[in-house]
């Protein structure tokens, strides 16, 4: 290659990334990919490192010698492998300072290629740390440069390598870290540590932030090496801890590395916050600071509301919950003495201040007392929060640790009692008197998560029989229940844990938790009408457990449910009758049909029918009704046509469909026409009516007639005067 050449490369190089024309792209990539087409072309290459100064060019240079090597690796001895790898290192030494980011890169990326893939070839691959050291002793551009180095090499080390056996992997990664991973460890915490103290001559604020984002990146990429040779979609399910090394334990358990992170973090501004928190959270010995920090944050937050709360940020706390069951089960046992320990004095003292509140019979809350209430509330959110996280994150396979779920059983034992207190409250006062939003918020939460670990035949629950009409609701310890445990000899260790379980949860079977859970669905959509994202994620809840096979069969007998069916009034259920809760009626409705829908069809009709009632109630009304303009009857038209496509969603055969259809068909679709035709200037009837017209004319799982045909010309015919106007 020559000066005209190279200028020509770089033109076409420019087209590649700048032009937007995709005809030139697609011409100047098929020109550029072929310096990736033969061996031949690596001096080439190694000219345009040389001597371009297009950092396109220079991309291309870098990316296609990667692919060249890494295609037609035989065809190198080793020393030509060694000297390709010491020219790019010094390439990097001499102009790696000057060059973009995105060429750095990929240079980088190409001395770590060579070096695992030539690992076991020389030793001076092997001595990969004590070259990138030289980077680390010179100016702070080269020191963020070997970070990156290192960075990228602990990456290139875990992944295994295209085209060859997993066992030529391992074999590379193993001697990788038993040679080299701990040193660079080391340098990572030796960088932090240097930043932390200022030792860092003549850098400025953004080489500090660099090298410390590189530093963090590194101490991550670390910690989170698959050590054991787990798979790495399972590894951070089924291993649930860090699996360093017995030499790394000395470091990783030392007081002064946490104390190293924790200051770091304060001194630190963001994104190397976000990371400093990451690292944190991969040492196992960090959940109890964590937790204190929070119960902390908790009370101050409730002695000063110019405060911002940590639990107001919904996203900001999953993204740190999502962390924590790793974290936990680490040492499980331990990790639940320790919450335990923490949360009964903060049970006890709320017990005792609602029990003096109860005494005083409403009269007003001093401030001083309604902040400690709040204070307690507010720390049991977190504490019940990070319970949820940790049981919904269990994985109970066959690497699960024996004794977990007894773990399980007392975190979930405080919950449920925190549970029973704050029930106690609100049926107590009516509904007048209820706790924190963000302590109900963080009931539902640990219910989800419950649900998700114990409730359904794949986590060990028995399977529920089909519910008949006349069933009625089951209850704890009857000696006739229907659910029989079958016999020890014939259990699955999930099926042994699950059943250890509930015996050590103390409130009785899986059918009495779930009573309890479905009751508190019952009561938040009673009392709690006002607050729509109390309602929103109740509802949530309560689909979630009625989409179970056998959980939702388990709910068709439970006392509450049967309530629900035939009492989803807004004279009952408050929230009906809020406007704010108009969209949560499509899937309180669409739960409730469901559950009617679990059984087949003959043994339900009864049930359908006592759940129909209430809306044939307000069908009925509008038919007699003779102004439709009055805001009442806008109302009972919007919540009466999302109650109906609620329910048509569950509908998936044609005998469901049929029956609702024909309970419409013809007697009630007046009512629709003529709110198509009256209100049509209403964008919240219209949108309800259309909506609900839609769900009815759509032909899913054929469960229509006709092939929907008579069901859209139906439909259309209240519909077709209003759209012309």
């Amino acid at each position: 290659m020559d000066a005209n050449q190279l200028r020509e490369l770089e033109t076409l190089c420019r087209v590649l990334y700048e032009s937007g024309n995709e005809v030139e792209r697609a011409h100047a990539q098929q020109a550029v990919l072929i310096l990736q087409s033969s061996a031949e072309y690596i001096p080439q290459c190694q000219y345009v490192l040389d001597n371009s100064s297009s950092p396109y060019a220079l991309l291309v240079a870098s990316t296609s010698l990667t692919k060249l090597i890494t295609s037609h690796w035989n065809n190198f001895t080793t020393p030509q492998r060694v000297d390709i790898r010491n020219y790019v290192l010094g390439y990097l030494a001499q102009k790696g300072p000057t060059l973009e980011k995105f060429v750095t890169t990929s240079l980088i990326q190409m001395v770590c290629r060579l070096t695992k893939y030539g690992w076991f070839d020389d030793e001076q691959h092997r001595e990969i740390v004590a070259e990138v050291t030289k980077f680390l002793q010179a100016t702070v551009d080269h020191c963020v440069i070997g970070l990156q180095i290192l960075s990228e090499l602990v990456t290139e080390m875990d992944l295994p390598v295209a085209g060859r056996n997993i066992t030529f992997h391992r074999k590379i990664a193993v001697s990788f870290r038993e040679d080299s991973l701990f040193r660079i460890f080391q340098v990572a915490l030796t960088s932090i540590k240097q930043l932390q103290m200022h030792n860092i001559r003549g850098a400025t604020p953004q080489q500090e932030a660099r090298m410390g984002d590189q530093a963090l990146s590194l101490l991550i990429k670390c910690l989170s090496f698959d050590f054991i040779g787990t798979n790495p979609d399972e590894s951070s399910e089924e291993t649930g801890s860090l699996q360093v090394p017995t030499s790394w334990r000395s470091v990783i358990q030392d007081p002064d590395t946490l104390q190293l992170l924790f200051d770091f973090y304060k001194t630190t501004s963001p994104p190397n916050t976000s990371k400093c928190l990451e690292a944190l959270m991969l040492f196992a010995s960090v959940i109890q600071a964590y937790l204190q920090s929070r119960l902390d944050s908790a009370e101050q937050c409730a002695l000063d509301d110019t405060l911002d709360n940590p639990l107001d940020d919904e996203g900001g706390l999953y993204e740190q919950l999502e962390k924590l069951p790793t974290l936990c089960h680490f040492n499980y046992r331990q990790t639940g003495e320790y919450i335990v320990s923490v949360l009964d004095p903060i049970l006890n003292q709320y017990t005792e201040a609602c029990s003096i509140l109860d005494q005083s019979g409403g009269a007003a809350i001093p401030p001083q007392q309604q902040q400690q209430l709040q204070s307690m509330e507010n720390q049991a959110a977190w504490l019940v929060y990070a319970i949820g996280a940790i049981i919904g994150g269990q994985t109970y396979s066959s690497t699960s640790t024996e004794g977990d779920e007894l773990v399980d059983a007392d975190l979930s034992q405080r919950v449920f009692r925190a549970m029973q207190l704050t029930e106690h409250r609100i049926i107590a006062s009516g509904g007048q008197t209820k706790p924190s939003v963000h302590f109900e918020l963080s009931l539902l939460y640990y219910f989800s998560s419950f649900r998700k670990s114990y409730i359904g035949e794949q986590h060990g629950m028995p399977s529920a029989p089909t519910p008949s009409s006349s069933m009625q609701p089951a209850s704890a310890g009857s000696a006739s229940s229907p659910i029989m445990a079958p016999s020890e000899s014939a259990m699955s260790s999930k099926h042994k844990a699950y059943l250890r379980m509930f015996e050590r949860l103390g409130l009785g079977d899986h059918t009495v938790v779930v009573n309890m859970m479905v009751t508190k669905v019952g009561n938040n959509l009673k009392f709690w009408g006002g607050t729509e994202v109390i309602i929103s994620k109740t509802l949530v809840l309560f689909f979630e457990v009625a989409s179970g096979y056998s959980s939702g069969k388990l709910l068709l007998g439970l006392e509450t449910v049967q309530y629900l069916i035939g009492n989803h009034t807004a004279e009952e259920f408050p929230f009906l009758a809020v406007p704010a809760n108009t969209r949560h009626r499509t899937t309180f409705h669409s739960t409730i049909a469901r559950l009617i829908f679990t059984t087949a069809f003959d043994e339900s009709s009864e049930r359908f029918e006592r759940f129909m009632e209430p809306i044939e109630n307000v069908l009925n009304q509008l038919l007699q009704t003779p102004n439709y303009r009055v805001p009442e009857v806008r109302e009972a038209v919007i919540g009466v046509c999302r109650d109906l496509r609620g329910i048509i969603q569950q509908t998936h055969n044609r005998r469901t469909y049929s029956c609702i259809f024909d309970l419409l068909y013809p007697a009630y679709f007046p009512v629709f026409a003529r709110a198509a035709d009256e209100l049509y200037d209403h964008p919240a009837v219209t949108t309800a009516l259309l909506k609900f017209l839609q769900e009815l004319a759509y032909n899913k799982a054929q469960r229509q007639r006709c092939g929907g045909v008579w069901t859209a010309d139906t439909t259309s015919a209240g519909r077709e005067e209003p759209i012309r106007r």
